[in-house]
């Protein structure tokens, strides 16, 4: 693990210790290097052309293996209308391959052994994996960030590089299987207006529409 790795780690598990679900937590690489912490913008029409996203359902996973290698036709893994559910992205950076989870948090359980399984899938000498998350309302979750924090910091040994978690806003997100960065949807092809993503509905109705 490297210096950065281990200092946002640290960070993480600092403020998950302080239970602030309350506020917006974001951390990433980008934060921690150059301050720079807003994320790119890729249109969804760009992701669209030539079907190269997958788009996760949820309770939903996909994968690209070796995208370096031109195996597959797929290049992004993405969420649209992220609320109270968790977007989890595993990426390894020398096979250029993703793999990714849509799920409510206390669902995610049900996929540590999808992640042991692309881990070792990977026949590599060396491999560098990076964790990215996003999702999640205020006052919901902040238990399960813990617990999965702890799942894959001290079990699986798989470092966190970017975290995007709470606020009151919907999220639209996509990873790239050639960068291993997290891009910004815009949804309509435009930058979204303020308030434009702000989350309505509750947690109840959210669980209610998905069953």
């Amino acid at each position: 693990m490297g210096l950065i790795e281990l200092e946002l780690n640290r960070e993480l598990q600092r403020r998950i210790d302080e239970n602030l679900s309350k506020n917006l937590l974001y951390m990433s690489f980008r934060e921690l290097t150059s301050g720079f912490n807003d994320r790119l913008h890729i249109s969804k029409s760009i992701l669209d052309e030539f079907e190269q996203t997958y788009y996760l359902g949820y309770n939903d996973k996909k994968e690209i293996i070796n995208f370096k290698k031109g195996v597959s036709d797929k290049r992004y893994i993405a969420a649209l209308d992220l609320s109270y559910d968790i977007f989890l992205t595993l990426y390894e950076i020398n096979s250029r391959s993703l793999f990714g989870i849509r799920a409510l948090p206390e669902n995610l359980i049900n996929f540590y052994t999808e992640l042991n399984r692309f881990v070792r899938s990977l026949k590599l000498k060396k491999k560098r994996f990076e964790i990215r998350i996003f999702g999640l309302q205020n006052n919901y979750g902040a238990d399960y960030i813990r617990e999965l924090y702890n799942i894959l910091d001290n079990k699986l040994k798989l470092p966190i590089v970017e975290i995007d978690l709470f606020g009151n806003e919907l999220r639209e997100i996509a990873v790239d299987a050639y960068t291993g960065l997290s891009y910004k949807i815009l949804k309509f092809n435009r930058l979204y207006k303020p308030n434009e993503l702000l989350n309505t509905i509750s947690l109840e109705q959210f669980k209610a529409s998905i069953k």
